[in-house]
């Protein structure tokens, strides 16, 4: 059994960037930064024709589902009063881990206009403090193979490559392999 992921429903600044728990109402705003970084990052990567089904309007019921589940932690990054990124954590998915062991984060995504200021890795460090204090002892992620900045993003901060891949398939198939990082987070 995972640990609950119970929400801590304070906010907190970190430099310039206030971190706060996302609640339902944020559904709509992290659909639109999904959204904004995925095209921003990913235009050169998958199929033009693929972010046609990955609009806003398409990931704001899905948005909405996973902030009302209680299953994944959202924690969202807000510079002048506006939401600019989030990231999402919860029980690993995948079938060859422990889920009361290790967490998965299956979203970092930062607005592009606010790339490289420093709140992808805030929000990182909160999502990490936050699975820490759970009880987890690893954080995994997939990210593509093919997103370069996003493998030395993930590097930085110190996940590492785990060796196991797989071909994205959310929303179409598409052939791109993923891979799968993972961040040790006991002996720190």
């Amino acid at each position: 059994m995972a640990p609950p992921l119970s929400r801590s429903s304070s906010a907190r600044s970190h430099g310039f960037v206030k971190l706060r728990d996302a609640t339902v109402a944020d559904a709509d705003v992290i659909a639109d930064v999904h959204h904004a970084s995925r095209v921003a990052a990913l235009r050169h990567v998958v199929p033009p024709e693929l972010f046609d089904l990955m609009t806003p309007k398409e990931r704001r019921d899905r948005w909405r589902e996973w902030l009302a589940g209680g299953v994944w932690y959202t924690v969202v990054g807000e510079a002048e009063g506006r939401v600019v990124g989030f990231c999402t954590v919860g029980p690993s998915r995948d079938g060859d881990v422990d889920p009361a062991v290790v967490a998965e984060m299956p979203t970092l995504y930062v607005h592009p206009s606010h790339w490289r200021q420093g709140v992808g890795r805030a929000l990182c460090a909160a999502a990490v403090s936050h699975v820490a204090a759970l009880g987890y002892r690893e954080l995994s992620l997939w990210t593509l193979e093919a997103n370069r900045n996003a493998r030395l993003f993930y590097a930085a901060f110190g996940f590492v490559p785990d060796g196991s891949t797989k071909t994205d398939d959310d929303p179409l198939p598409t052939g791109l392999v993923v891979m799968r990082l993972r961040f040790a987070l006991t002996g720190r």
